[in-house]
């Protein structure tokens, strides 16, 4: 199933949101992303993905341990530990996970541990 994302606003309310979604998949998480995630994710979305062009983004690996996006590993210096590292450091409400009937967010928390 494909991972699809959306821009969402109401008529009478100026500030929009976005989503990852996958329609056709009720164990997919729904995530609501940053616009510049959202921007990001539609820039990258076409071109080869590797991960040392991708590393300054703050929000990159937490997407990719999350199984949202797929990345090239190559001639790259940095330890698991390393990206792990960086993971605790992305900022927080990027990437909020949303509660589904399939996959409740404190499960999800749980498995994390």
């Amino acid at each position: 199933t494909a991972i699809k994302i959306r821009r969402e606003s109401d008529y009478n309310h100026a500030a929009p949101t976005y989503q990852l979604f996958a329609e056709n998949n009720p164990f997919f998480t729904e995530y609501q992303i940053s616009k510049e995630i959202y921007t990001t994710l539609l820039t990258i979305s076409n071109k080869q993905k590797d991960y040392k062009d991708l590393m300054h983004y703050p929000f990159i690996n937490d997407l990719i341990q999350k199984g949202i996006l797929r990345v090239k590993y190559k001639n790259l210096n940095n330890s698991e530990d390393t990206i792990k590292t960086k993971v605790n450091k992305v900022v927080k409400d990027t990437i909020v996970e949303m509660e589904t009937k399939t996959t409740p967010t404190c499960l999800t928390s749980y498995l994390k541990q």
